[in-house]
């Protein structure tokens, strides 16, 4: 096993966990962020992916997430005055 037996679909695991949870603290920057996700996610990759890995996926999903919401923002906000 070890750090080369790939935890099958971690990324949709990250993807997922964004997308399902919530900092209690507000958005915070995105560091802030990815140190929350990092610790709900690496306990069960721990070992089976590394954690640069792990927080390069973390943060695409962010950025991601951000920009769905910006955009979600923008449809909900056009033609305000």
């Amino acid at each position: 096993a070890g750090l080369n037996a790939r935890a099958s679909g971690w990324k949709r695991m990250v993807a997922e966990t964004v997308t399902s949870h919530r900092p209690d603290h507000g958005n915070g920057d995105l560091e802030r962020q990815a140190r929350f996700y990092m610790g709900r996610i690496m306990p069960g990759l721990r070992g089976k992916v590394p954690a640069a890995e792990v927080l390069e996926a973390l943060r695409a999903s962010l950025g991601a997430a951000g920009t769905a919401a910006a955009a979600r923002m923008g449809s909900v906000t056009e033609g305000r005055s």
